[in-house]
């Protein structure tokens, strides 16, 4: 007869079980059925007789046909912090035709994974599906593995998770890189993103790009819960070639951004971007008035030429510089209903209705009056404010998200503009580069440009009186680098150049210096980027 296992009796005698005698040297063929009901391990025994052998029976049942499987074969909970507690399912579906029995259980592995719904034993009708889940709840940071079984002879499910500190959260609004427009060699573009804040912590930025092409301009140093912060970055390419970076954020941060610009050659950069110039005619193609008379009152156009994009003008930031006692300023008619918030002839403009992007963009008007005549040319120069909120440039505000671009004078030098007996040129400035030497209201020492810069940059200063002038360069450590000045000066407006060397003629490293001025009047510094 055929004891069964509790509640499986699919084991059954067909032939050879009648009761009877067995004598000596016979034989008798017992043939035993399975026909199980249920899928998974069955087991039997077939009992002979008193005193005799107990035959066990075992089958697995229901792996042909359909089979059974386990969607996904792995879990991968990924990186949590200690004391989440993230879910996920997995689904068993039988496909056989037999019902299937099975128990669910952790296997081996972490303590740190949990059934938590379906971990009752039971069955699986066919053709039917069972969802179990399970719960991963780290309370230290590490990796941490185990796996699941569902019985014997079914499949195993391998699971993955690991925990770490929270991560503070935040969301760049970038649908890719941070793209830059073609820069010549030596000069700079800039760009901004934007970074909200998406968690409930303050977020403490620290943003750099660990190199020199790229730099962080401007960025707050903490962003509070749901707010949005603007991170502006320059790029001065060193060679004609493609360049990638990013902006790291800070400590803990995980989000960051991806830069791409890249370097055109000095000699093809063609109609370069966000160009500022003066001009005397509506036409805008002459740079230069001969009318020197004293009393002759007269206009210039201030334009900005070739925008970066098509975005509109929305605001701009710069100081239209001459030699005071000779021309002087009457006012300025901006476009767009802008208004001023700076002293002229310090433009800090915002605009009532923006000015659409096109290739030449006429900013603002000026009426200007010669005081007097008698120096062989008055030039016009346009420089950064010194109160600017990007130091050391002159910017444009562009878009709904007011994004700050670098602006350039035309033809590489500060002075676009010229009252002459005859057109100047920035070859003859380049031969002669001193300003005349006009009477100034004040001793400073104003902003260098360009800054950043490689691989010279103009250092411009002004005395009220002739003074004995020294103006050096220093390192971070408060050595000094070089000596650029040390003479007596008449009173107006004055320059020098450094080109990135030292006192022996060699070229420093890239970097942050100090530019100090000292006079009669006292000392006075200002920061220098220098990016190779």
């Amino acid at each position: 007869e055929i004891t069964a296992a509790p509640g499986e009796p699919e084991f059954v005698v067909v032939a050879g079980g009648e009761p009877g005698d067995l004598g000596p040297g016979q034989t008798r063929a017992v043939t035993v059925r399975c026909r199980a009901r249920i899928a998974g391990l069955r087991r039997g025994f077939l009992n002979l007789g008193e005193n005799l052998p107990t035959l066990p029976c075992r089958v697995v049942a229901g792996r042909g046909g359909g089979g059974t499987t386990v969607e996904p074969a792995t879990l991968a909970f990924g990186q949590w912090p200690p004391g989440a507690a993230p879910r996920l399912s997995v689904r068993l579906q039988n496909r056989e035709a037999y019902t299937l029995q099975i128990s669910p259980e952790i296997l081996s592995g972490s303590h740190l994974f949990e059934i938590v719904d379906g971990a009752a034993e039971g069955t699986v009708a066919p053709f039917s599906t069972r969802e179990i889940q399970i719960r991963f709840q780290p309370d230290v940071p590490g990796d941490f593995s185990a796996e699941l079984g569902f019985g014997s002879g079914l499949p195993v499910v391998s699971m993955s998770a690991s925990a770490a500190a929270a991560a503070p959260a935040c969301h760049l609004k970038l649908d890719g890189p941070l793209q830059f427009p073609d820069t010549p060699v030596g000069e700079t573009s800039v760009r901004s993103f934007h970074l909200a804040n998406t968690g409930g912590d303050v977020l403490s930025l620290s943003p750099g790009t660990g190199g020199f092409v790229f730099q962080v301009l401007s960025a707050p140093d903490r962003v509070l819960p749901g707010a949005t912060a603007t991170v502006t970055v320059v790029f001065q390419p060193g060679e004609a070639r493609a360049y990638e970076g990013r902006v790291d954020l800070g400590a803990g941060i995980t989000c960051e951004a991806v830069l791409n610009g890249s370097g055109l050659p000095v000699d093809e950069g063609g109609a370069v971007e966000d160009r500022i110039a003066i001009y005397f005619d509506e036409d805008h193609r002459n740079n230069w008035s001969g009318h020197q008379e004293p009393g002759y009152d007269f206009e210039a156009y201030l334009v900005l030429h070739h925008p970066a994009t098509a975005d509109a003008l929305v605001g701009w930031d710069l100081k239209v510089d001459f030699p005071g006692e000779f021309v002087r300023l009457l006012g300025v008619e901006l476009a767009g209903g802008g208004v001023n918030y700076a002293t002229m002839p310090a433009l800090a403009v915002d605009l009532a209705q923006p000015l659409p992007g096109q290739e030449s963009l006429r900013l603002a008007t000026l009426r200007l009056v010669t005081l007097y005549g008698g120096t062989e040319y008055l030039p016009i120069a346009v420089v950064p404010r010194p109160e600017s909120p990007y130091p050391g440039t002159m910017t444009c505000l562009a878009g709904d998200a007011r994004e700050a671009r670098v602006l350039r004078p035309r033809g590489g030098h500060p002075v676009v503009a010229w009252i002459a007996d005859s057109p100047v040129s920035n070859d003859d400035l380049e031969e002669d580069p001193s300003l005349p030497e006009v009477a100034a209201d004040a001793t400073r020492l104003l902003p260098n440009v360009p800054n950043p810069f490689n691989p010279e940059t103009t250092v411009y200063f002004e005395l009220d009186r002739m003074d004995r002038v020294r103006i050096e360069v220093y390192d971070v450590m408060g050595r000094r680098v070089r000596r650029l000045l040390d003479e007596e000066r008449p009173s107006g407006a004055g320059q020098v150049v450094w080109r990135g060397r030292d006192d022996q003629g060699r070229g420093v490293a890239s970097g942050t210096y100090l530019l100090r001025m000292e006079t009669a009047r006292g000392v006075e510094s200002r920061r220098v980027l220098l990016l190779k």
